[in-house]
């Protein structure tokens, strides 16, 4: 995720916990000052720390995190919205279902490989736990997540009967709420923040 990413929810009043997701394999500024996570010089690296992000290691980040708002009074036990990006559209979805009694909205913006056929390991697998609301903002070209994959991703959510909204930001490619990166859309980027903060305030 871009370092350049505002969070709404920040704004909104809300306590925000934003962890290093890479913090196994660096710690600081993941993407070097002047650079962009698309830059062919810095893409395979953070190929290669995703790699390590299995569901199992994702499971116990949620845990961890867990625990460190629950050793807050202010906090403890209190009602969740989890917010993704890229790749981490697809955790937000799995803290959803790993703990649906206290995720009540998981939103996730140009997100990336969702549903992928045949993936064992992919969130699609898992929707079906989910209770909370879900809001999932697409890039309409985004080539890590195709056409065919929201779709999927729609059918299981669905089925499952998850209250969700999908919707496509047309004209926007992936990375669009990344200031720092060559895809930022400011119209699609303004959309996601209005977007988030009304599922927040219509869930928290």
């Amino acid at each position: 995720m871009s370092r350049a990413i505002d969070i709404p929810a920040a704004d909104g009043g809300y306590a925000v916990l934003m962890p290093n997701v890479y913090y196994r394999d660096a710690r600081g500024v993941v993407v070097p000052e002047g650079k962009s996570f698309r830059d062919p010089d810095v893409r395979p690296t953070l190929f290669g720390y995703a790699a390590h992000l299995t569901p199992e290691a994702q499971s116990r980040d949620f845990a961890a995190l867990l625990g460190c708002l629950d050793g807050e009074p202010e906090f403890a036990a209190g009602k969740l919205g989890v917010v993704g990006y890229c790749m981490t559209g697809a955790f937000a979805l799995r803290m959803a279902a790993d703990y649906p009694d206290r995720v009540a909205a998981a939103a996730g913006f140009h997100s990336a490989r969702l549903a992928e056929a045949g993936d064992p390991a992919s969130p699609v697998n898992v929707v079906s736990r989910i209770q909370g609301r879900v809001y999932l903002g697409h890039a309409d070209q985004d080539e890590l997540l195709p056409a065919e994959q929201i779709a999927r991703m729609d059918e299981a959510l669905a089925a499952a009967g998850v209250h969700f909204i999908t919707e496509l930001y047309r004209g926007a490619a992936h990375g669009f709420t990344a200031k720092d990166a060559p895809s930022y859309d400011a119209a699609a980027d303004a959309l996601h923040h209005r977007r988030l903060a009304m599922l927040l305030e219509e869930t928290l």
